[in-house]
């Protein structure tokens, strides 16, 4: 296997992991090729959700808070990608651009999650970043490195990024695949739940 084909599938693989982890049920991973891949998580917050947040302060409701909690592991799912792959492979030849999608929307998601903190975060600043979602964005970022510094998940997502460079380009690594491969390694599905920063 080639080393980006390595380096792409740990990134995947550590969205994954992360996935897992934190309690959110995924459907695929996949590599397009040697460069490109994709982690599909199942969706958090429909359109439905998502406008009953927009309405709900989730200290009032306890549905809304559900959906703050999900946008908060979604973050750290975003983040996951990049954490693992510089962990694991090393700062080496990336390409920062790549990156960049999973940044954007860590980003967006800080800002949505910040709407009921500030209610002008939302509106002023979009998927840009204020001041106090940086501070939270950063705060997931530190949190998710130590989860993937742990040994056991290390060793976790460079098992599932095997098993995705073993596969031919654009064969899904389907939920079930995936699940059992961290079932056996004894992980347990929501462990790293309580490592993850509270909102607010």
């Amino acid at each position: 296997m080639t080393q980006m084909r390595q380096s792409t599938g740990v990134h995947e693989a550590g969205h994954a992991v992360v996935s897992y982890v934190v309690g959110r049920r995924m459907m695929h991973a996949v590599l397009f090729n040697h460069q490109c891949g994709e982690f599909m998580p199942l969706c958090s917050a429909c359109d439905t959700c998502v406008e009953y947040y927009n309405e709900n302060d989730p200290a009032r409701s306890t549905h809304s808070k559900l959906i703050q909690d999900n946008l908060r592991c979604d973050m750290a799912i975003s983040t996951a990608g990049e954490i693992a792959q510089r962990a694991i492979c090393g700062n080496g030849d990336f390409d920062e651009h790549d990156f960049e999608k999973d940044r954007s929307r860590a980003r967006e998601l800080s800002s949505k999650i910040h709407q009921w903190i500030d209610p002008n975060c939302w509106r002023e600043w979009g998927a840009t970043t204020c001041p106090s979602c940086k501070a939270y964005g950063d705060s997931i970022t530190q949190a998710v490195s130590e989860i993937v510094a742990k040994q056991h998940i290390k060793d976790s997502i460079q098992a599932i990024a095997e098993e995705l460079e073993k596969l031919n380009d654009n064969v899904r690594m389907n939920r079930s695949g995936i699940e059992e491969i961290l079932k056996a390694s004894g992980l347990m599905e929501g462990s790293e739940i309580g490592s993850l920063p509270s909102v607010g």
